[in-house]
């Protein structure tokens, strides 16, 4: 049994861990400057390539670019002074804007949330119209760079967990080659890659677990108590017996009674170990289950709240939700529609120059995850209108998509 539940804590553990895998200062600047370098490279030579113009300029600094190395690239400085005579608009308009990226980390920061920022960006980058063939350059190179950046990051963990190993296995005497052996293999294993962020299957799977534990433990605990009445029979009988015979009998002797009241004693120890177990299993089952929200008084009908841009699932943090609107961070217009303040319909804030702007540069991360698009792609839309609001629901600390609003380009 105790083996069960540590290798089920084991398994917890794991899943907890690779879900929140972080990206330090260090290394999230790192790869910044690896894209910078490499975006300015790719950009380049397309460009060289394709107008026969300042070739030889390019020839001069190519090889630097094309030999950067994640964790030993170019910083903003550096890139600017190698590319600035004879490349300044690239200089303005590519490594300023990719080095601006570098403002955006946060403390809780991992591989998936990295990937967002840079596509965003870099598809914002890809749409500046005065410069030509940066969408080919990011296009035919982005995926590589990607992978090798995952790499480098998985990599570097890697690194990290085996240097954590070589630590503790020092604490011991490696005084063997069969041990030291051993001890290189610690350096040199592989763990397995890791995704972003919190998700619903690791809870699903820590109640299954918890369970499948709890029908293990009642079905031992119902096997005790059957030996335990089996015992409190049998020694009863025992007493029973030695009360009836004088002088005792040879049959029934006093280190066998004494042997009964000990197995009982060991039984309603064991029993009360796992009943306080059991109680354990039910209370942290119980904190697993979604929270209900309650009424919220301050929300009456008619309420109006602006939130900022939904996630891919069509979620809004309840917590960025409020009746403040921002220029720059309001995107949709929520109207509370019950008494319980937990149900609101939304529509796109569609008469503000920036909220446009914005959604039709980005429109894959802005409407579509909570607006069906009734027109094609406009950019140069001066408008977005609201045809049919959408519905939200308050839950667990999100508004939450119950229906899709609907919208078209003016």
């Amino acid at each position: 049994m105790k083996r069960l539940i540590l290798l089920f804590t084991c398994v917890v553990l794991s899943i907890v861990k690779l879900n929140a895998q972080g990206i330090s200062k260090d290394q999230y600047n790192d790869v910044i400057d690896y894209f910078n370098n490499k975006i300015t490279f790719y950009y380049l030579q397309s460009y060289t390539t394709h107008t026969n113009e300042k070739k030889k300029e390019f020839d001069k600094i190519k090889e630097v670019l094309a030999n950067v190395r994640l964790g030993n690239s170019l910083n903003r400085k550096e890139l600017g002074d190698l590319i600035s005579n004879d490349f300044k608009n690239t200089n303005e308009l590519i490594v300023d804007r990719i080095d601006e990226l570098k403002n955006k980390f946060e403390d809780s920061i991992n591989i998936s949330r990295l990937k967002e920022i840079l596509d965003y960006e870099l598809q914002n980058i890809k749409k500046i119209k005065n410069i030509n063939y940066i969408s080919a350059a990011i296009e035919d190179n982005y995926d590589n760079l990607w992978k090798e950046t995952k790499n480098f990051l998985t990599e570097q963990e890697d690194t990290d967990s085996a240097e954590s190993s070589v630590a503790a296995f020092n604490t011991t005497a490696i005084d063997t080659p069969r041990k030291k052996n051993e001890f290189s293999s610690i350096k040199k294993m592989n763990l397995p890659n890791n995704s972003f962020a919190p998700n619903y299957l690791s809870i699903i799977l820590i109640i299954m677990g918890l369970v499948v534990i709890y029908i293990i433990i009642s079905r031992a605990i119902r096997a005790l108590k059957e030996k335990v009445n089996t015992l409190e029979r049998r020694l009863v009988k025992v007493e029973n017996q030695g009360m009836l015979v004088a002088p005792p009998s040879k049959n029934i002797k006093a280190p066998e009674i004494k042997d009964f009241q000990d197995n009982l004693e060991i039984m309603n120890e064991r029993i009360l170990s796992m009943e306080l177990t059991l109680n354990y299993i039910r209370d942290n089952t119980a904190n697993t289950e979604p929270a209900q929200e309650g009424p919220d008084p301050s929300l009456a009908p008619d309420t109006l709240l602006y939130a900022p841009i939904p996630n891919s699932q069509g979620q809004f943090d309840a917590t960025k939700v409020n009746n403040q609107f921002n220029t720059m961070g309001s995107f949709y217009k929520f109207t509370i529609t019950d008494h319980r303040g937990s149900e609101a319909s939304f529509e796109f804030i569609g008469n503000k120059e920036n909220q446009v702007r914005e959604a039709t540069n980005a429109p894959d991360m802005i409407l579509r995850p909570v607006c069906n698009i009734k027109n094609s792609l406009n950019q140069n839309a001066r408008s977005i209108k609201t045809i049919e609001p959408g519905i939200v629901r308050k839950n667990n600390g999100k508004w939450e998509l119950y229906k899709k609003a609907e919208i078209e380009y003016e």
